[in-house]
């Protein structure tokens, strides 16, 4: 498959051409520098048109009318005058219906594509945006998320205008991709159903006031710079996460890790999260063995990484005792109130990962040693 995307170096262009690239798809790639040239002579080697490329910002008026509708026009003349009808998949705004002269110039293009999906039953689909996020997005310009991020990440303050008890809609740029790419397809395989002069309005995923969105990402380094991961008690807040993490040198996403370690092994601390659980990793020198405790509300699990090992457990309360033996790629849950000891009886080292559904805090510990357990 091959689509042309205009706008392909914006911040919606460049991720919709990540995105279908990894799906195997070839993108031809037209930018405000290229000719037109670029897409007259490969349009009609494509099966999909993306046309991404719009002004929203500009000191000259002139520009919205240019770019936003007359670049529209061009495109579809051209489409006419070749007589391609591939679908043809436009970037609009909730801001067409406003009377600004950008929301004028979107609505205006609106209607052209209206009028030549119908006249030429040609598959168009029209998708008014709300407020996209996510990496590459420009900070400072018109997007809070990016401009929130962007001075988190560097050290800068916030502002924010008024009380901050606005809300505004937000969708992920990633889900908005997903989304058109389904479409896509479905407009390749049953076009008469999108001639029609549609609009679709895509749904914002979340809703967040200024002051809640500017607390949340706030709080982000501090989750990169210590062992305790923000998996996010929200979709949205992880996502937010990440593109957070698109804002930050590599630098800054190197972290010292929590290391134990004794005669018997290692153990290393990965993630930790208050409503997650733990994540870790561990070691079993030959011939050592480990654990020798139990929890009275934790739950754990143990995979084995590397090397061989027995696990011997014991009901607290019915006093049956089981021992499993692990191999690479196996695995064991650990009730609550149930005694555990992991034995190394090889002659090389193993390496578990356990995960706990709580975090391991020893001023308020839920382990319980047996003797001669650690």
């Amino acid at each position: 498959m091959r689509v042309i995307i205009t706008g392909a170096n914006g911040f919606i262009g460049t991720n919709f051409c990540e995105y279908l690239s990894a799906k195997g798809i070839e993108v031809i790639k037209y930018d405000i520098d290229d000719n037109f040239s670029l897409i007259q002579s490969n349009i009609s080697q494509c099966d999909a048109v993306f046309h991404i490329a719009g002004v929203n910002r500009t000191n000259n008026a002139q520009d919205f009318i240019m770019v936003n509708y007359g670049l529209t026009k061009k495109i579809i003349d051209l489409m006419i005058s070749c007589k391609i009808n591939i679908p043809f998949i436009f970037s609009s705004s909730t801001a067409a219906v406003d009377d600004s002269l950008y929301g004028k110039s979107k609505k205006m293009a609106e209607d052209y594509i209206n009028n030549f999906s119908i006249s030429h039953a040609v598959p168009c689909a029209i998708f008014r945006f709300p407020n996209i996020y996510g990496r590459y997005c420009v900070p400072n310009y018109n997007s809070v998320v990016a401009t929130f991020c962007h001075n988190i990440a560097n050290n800068l303050p916030l502002a924010i205008d008024g009380d901050g008890k606005q809300t505004i809609e937000l969708a992920y740029i990633d889900d908005i991709c997903h989304s058109v790419f389904k479409i896509m397809k479905s407009m390749i395989a049953n076009p008469r159903e999108y001639v029609n002069g549609q609009i679709t309005y895509m749904k914002s995923t979340d809703t967040i006031d200024i002051n809640s969105l500017a607390r949340m990402i706030s709080s982000f380094p501090s989750a990169i710079n210590s062992d305790f991961f923000l998996g996010g008690s929200s979709s949205c807040e992880r996502k937010l996460f990440i593109t957070f993490l698109s804002y930050l040198n590599y630098e800054k996403l190197f972290t010292l890790g929590i290391h134990h370690h004794n005669e018997k092994g290692d153990f290393v601390e990965f993630i930790k999260n208050d409503e997650f659980g733990q994540v870790s990793f561990l070691t079993v020198l030959p011939g050592q063995k480990r654990g020798g405790h139990f929890h009275l509300v934790t739950y754990e699990k143990f995979i084995v990484v590397s090397g061989q090992c027995t696990i011997s457990i014991k009901d607290m309360n019915s006093g049956v005792s089981k021992e499993f033996f692990l191999n690479e790629g196996d695995s064991l849950s650990v009730l609550p109130r149930t005694t555990h000891t992991i034995s190394n009886c090889s002659d090389k080292t193993v390496v578990l990962m356990n995960y706990v559904s709580s975090v391991n805090d020893e001023k308020n510990s839920d382990t319980y040693y047996c003797i001669g357990g650690n």
